[in-house]
């Protein structure tokens, strides 16, 4: 799992998103309540009020035919059909091996893992009040 992390760090720090969006710029910030001792209310307030707005923009900005009208539920949504806030989301599972850019690597899976590692996870570190949110913060580790 180290190596996981490892390798995630040092393949968004080697990676370069286009020009003006990379949130690893902007300055990294706490909640004003740390997410850890935030209540559930908190938490949803936060979500709806801070990060959403933020990271609506974001994935609209990286695929406006795919993410419209991003929400909640690319998130969170779960296979019986109904939100699921728990984190990561076992619905969404993520093999390592599909991560990496390797030669024949599709195209569109490449560009959605330097979205994430350059842009998602960087992001969410910083609305959530830590450095960096690694792939296994939302998705399930699936070897």
């Amino acid at each position: 799992m180290r190596a996981v992390i490892s390798l995630t760090l040092a393949l968004a720090a080697g990676c370069s998103g286009p020009p003006g969006l990379s949130p690893a710029a902007l300055p990294y910030q706490q909640p004003a309540v740390p997410w850890a001792r935030m209540t559930a209310q908190q938490k949803q307030d936060y979500m709806r009020s801070t990060v959403m707005p933020e990271m609506r923009a974001l994935f609209v900005r990286f695929d406006p035919h795919r993410y419209p009208k991003m929400g909640c539920s690319p998130c969170h949504m779960r296979t019986t059909g109904s939100p699921d806030y728990r984190m990561p989301n076992l619905d969404l599972p993520l093999d390592p091996s599909t991560c990496a850019e390797g030669p024949g690597t599709d195209p569109a899976a490449a560009l959605m893992s330097r979205f994430m590692l350059e842009q998602v996870g960087p992001t969410m570190g910083r609305l959530l009040g830590k450095p960096f949110i690694s792939c296994y913060g939302c998705h399930a580790y699936e070897p």
